[in-house]
C-alpha cells in the first residue's frame, strides 16, 4: 500500500512537471537585424532553432526592410512570428528599442538572441531551463552580451521603466539594475561568435561542457521602487512645466529611499536617484535641510564605487568597465582620479577582448 501510493505520487509529479513544460510560454526576440540579404539567411536559422523552445518570434527590423527570401516568407506564414520596425537612426541593441518591441509580447518570459551572433541549441536550452528574472552568459574573463538572455519582462518591469525615466539607453544597464540575475560562466573551450566571421566554428559548443553559475541577489521592496519612479515622474513634471519643484518632502523621500536601496545592496538602483538630480541639475531646485547639489552627486558618486567593488569581487568585468564609464563621465572628479580611470579603463578592455565572448566598446 505505501509502495503503490509513493509510485502514484511520483507519477502524479512527473506529469504535473511535464504538463508544466508543456504550457510554459515563451517569446524569442531577435535583436539586431539588418537590411543586408545574408542578415535573412541567418534569421532563418535563429527562428528554426528558437521554435523549439517559443511559441511566438518577434524581430526587430529597420525601417521600411522588405522580406526578400521565400524561405523566410514561408517561414513567417507558418509560425506566429511578428516583424517589429525600428527607426532607421535608432541603435539597434538600444533599451528604447527592446522596449518597443517587448510590448508586442504575450508572454511575460522572453528568449532574446542576436541575429549577428552564434548560438548552439544546447546553449539557448541552458538559458531557458532556469526560472530567474534574468539569465545569460558570461566568459572566462568576465565578458558578457546583454542581448543574449532569458529575461522576465513582468518581474522587471518596473526596473526598465526607472531606466526609460533617467534616459538610460545600454542594455548593459539592464544588467545592472535587475536585482536577481544568474549569469552561466561558458568553460574556456566553448565560445559565443559573430555570426558572419566564423561559420564554422568547432567550439562554439562542447560535448562536455561544464557551466558553472553565478548569481547575483539583492532585497528589495516592490512599492519602494513604484513610489521612486512615481516621485520622479512628478518632480520631472514640475520641473519641466515650473522650472521649480514645489515639495522638498518630495525629494526628500526620494532620498531616504536610495539609502534604503544602498543599505539592501542595490547599489545601481539607488544611484538613480542621485543621477536623476544631477540630470535635472538647477538652482531653483529646492534642497531639503542638510542636502545639496553638490552632496547628492557626492552620494552618486560614492555609489558608483561601492558597485564597482561588487563586480571585480563577482568577476564580472563587463558590468565593472560599464562603471568605469559612468565615473568617467561623472561631474567634478579630480584630473587625477579621471586620469587614473582612464588607464584602468584601457586595462580592462585590453582583458575583455581576449575573452571567449566578443566584447562590444
Amino acid at each position: 500500500m505505501h509502495n503503490s501510493l509513493k509510485m502514484l505520487l511520483e507519477k502524479a509529479e512527473k506529469n504535473l512537471e511535464r504538463k508544466k513544460k508543456e504550457t510554459t510560454h515563451i517569446t524569442g526576440v531577435i535583436l539586431g537585424c539588418e537590411t543586408q540579404e545574408e542578415d535573412e539567411t541567418i534569421l532563418i536559422h535563429h527562428i528554426r532553432n528558437l521554435k523549439r523552445y517559443v511559441n511566438e518570434i518577434l524581430v526587430s527590423i529597420p525601417e521600411g526592410k522588405e522580406t526578400i527570401d521565400e524561405k523566410l516568407k514561408i517561414e513567417l506564414r507558418d509560425f506566429s512570428i511578428k516583424l517589429i520596425e525600428r527607426s532607421l537612426d535608432s541603435n539597434p541593441y538600444s533599451l528604447k528599442v527592446f522596449n518597443q518591441i517587448i510590448k508586442h509580447s504575450v508572454n511575460d518570459k522572453l528568449l532574446i538572441l542576436s541575429n549577428q551572433y552564434k548560438m548552439s541549441k544546447a546553449q539557448i536550452k541552458q538559458i531557458v531551463s532556469q526560472d530567474v528574472p534574468l539569465v545569460s552568459f558570461l566568459g572566462q574573463n568576465g565578458n558578457s552580451l546583454p542581448f543574449i538572455a532569458s529575461y522576465d519582462k513582468w518581474v522587471n518591469r518596473f526596473f526598465l521603466q526607472i531606466l526609460l525615466i533617467n534616459e538610460k539607453n545600454s542594455l548593459y544597464d539592464l544588467f545592472r539594475i535587475v536585482s536577481d540575475k544568474l549569469f552561466y560562466r561558458i568553460p574556456a573551450e566553448e565560445s559565443i561568435t559573430y555570426y558572419k566571421n566564423d561559420t564554422n566554428n568547432s567550439k562554439q559548443h562542447s560535448k562536455k561542457e561544464l557551466y558553472l553559475t553565478l548569481r547575483v541577489q539583492h532585497d528589495f521592496n516592490i512599492q519602494d521602487l513604484v513610489k521612486v519612479i512615481a516621485l520622479m515622474q512628478v518632480v520631472k513634471k514640475e520641473f519641466s512645466e515650473d522650472e521649480k519643484t514645489h515639495s522638498t518632502f518630495k525629494i526628500q523621500q526620494l532620498l531616504t529611499l536610495s539609502k534604503k536601496f544602498a543599505n539592501q545592496g542595490n547599489c545601481f538602483l539607488s544611484y538613480q536617484i542621485p543621477y536623476f538630480f544631477k540630470c535635472v541639475r538647477s538652482e531653483k531646485i529646492e534642497f531639503p535641510v542638510d542636502w545639496s547639489q553638490e552632496r547628492i552627486e557626492k552620494m552618486g558618486y560614492d555609489l558608483l564605487l561601492e558597485e564597482s567593488e561588487l563586480y571585480k569581487k563577482k568577476g564580472l568585468n563587463r558590468l565593472f568597465y560599464q562603471v568605469l564609464l559612468d565615473k568617467i563621465e561623472y561631474v567634478k572628479i579630480e584630473d587625477s582620479v579621471l586620469s587614473k580611470l582612464k588607464k584602468d579603463k584601457v586595462t580592462i578592455e585590453e582583458l575583455l577582448r581576449k575573452d571567449n565572448i566578443p566584447f562590444l566598446e
